[in-house]
């Protein structure tokens, strides 16, 4: 970090962008390969670093780029903003400030201003990193699920081994009814070994929603492998000292879960809430309230998604 500072503070006006190439090359490996507790560290010196690079180059659009992701990781999404406007300024149609200004729309959930911006580089996309992630996942929150799907699936194809996509995409697939799709989609991942404990759990909704039982509960058992120990869980609910502790794991892993560590959990209300944290993610639709009021939300629920739910409500 220090040999990037000396170059660029006292590099001369010709070497002025040979500095560039090799600042923001460095700048890039460095902060994807340091642990999280250097990154922070290094985020700033890189902020000033590109910060001493712009006073000498304030036209340099690759620069300001690069500090307004730099500034991004670190949180910072108001300076971030002002710098990729100012990029936008420079370079109105530059691909990578655009999609780096629908990202930080992202981060305040504005999916339409991401769907809009994203609209303009559609054909670029696929040149970007995570750049059909994001449209997908722009797409699915505004509801266009077929559009999402297929940028999804674009993505998987391109990173076959990114979670994050095959992930959305299963998500995607089981939203439609498409329950082999899905664990399809989900056994691949897990064939490549890039499946984590999420995916797992997914995959064995997968396989239950496609009645073959032996397959959810391998899968299910895999996922119970890789995810945190009880006890980091259980001593982190501790530390936090919660008044009000909401788990939402879906019925009846939930209930069991907390008659089993009951004992455990500190002194506060234990509230089962199911499917709530999918509803206020969007990821599921809520029944209207009149349905409730009557007693027949679970009408709504078995019609929307009768695969998984007709064994619970119907035998």
């Amino acid at each position: 970090m220090e040999l990037i500072r000396i170059l660029v503070t006292r590099s001369r006006p010709y070497a002025g962008y040979v500095a560039a190439v090799v600042v923001l090359v460095m700048a890039s490996r460095w902060l994807s390969a340091l642990p999280a507790r250097d990154l922070a560290q290094a985020a700033r010196v890189f902020v000033a670093t590109f910060a001493t690079l712009l006073q000498q180059q304030p036209g340099n659009v690759m620069a300001r780029l690069r500090r307004g992701e730099v500034l991004m990781r670190m949180g910072n999404d108001t300076e971030s903003r002002q710098e990729i406007d100012r990029v936008l300024r420079l370079a109105p149609n530059a691909p990578l400030g655009i999609f780096m200004s629908a990202m930080l729309h992202a981060r305040t959930a504005n999916w339409q201003a991401v769907d809009e911006a994203l609209q303009r580089i559609q054909g670029q996309l696929p040149n970007i990193p995570d750049g059909l992630l994001l449209f997908a996942t722009a797409k699915r929150a505004l509801g266009q699920l077929e559009q999402a799907e297929d940028a999804a699936r674009r993505h998987v194809a391109r990173r076959p081994e990114d979670p994050r996509g095959a992930k959305l995409l299963a998500m995607l697939e089981m939203q439609r009814g498409a329950a082999d799709a899905a664990a399809g989609t989900l056994d691949r991942l897990a064939q490549r070994g890039a499946a984590d404990a999420e995916a797992y759990d997914m995959l064995g909704r997968a396989h239950a929603a496609a009645g073959r039982r032996q397959e959810a509960l391998e899968a299910l058992a895999k996922a119970a492998e890789l995810m945190p120990d009880n006890a980091a869980v259980l001593a982190s609910i501790q530390a936090f000292e919660p008044n009000v502790l909401l788990v939402g794991m879906g019925m009846p892993r939930q209930e069991v879960w907390i008659a089993d560590h009951l004992d455990a959990l500190p002194d506060c209300v234990v509230l089962n809430v199911g499917a709530a944290f999918d509803y206020e993610a969007g990821v599921q639709k809520a029944a209207p309230r009149w349905m409730g009021r009557l007693g027949v939300e679970w009408l709504f629920r078995l019609i929307a998604d009768p695969k998984r739910l007709f064994t619970r409500y119907c035998i």
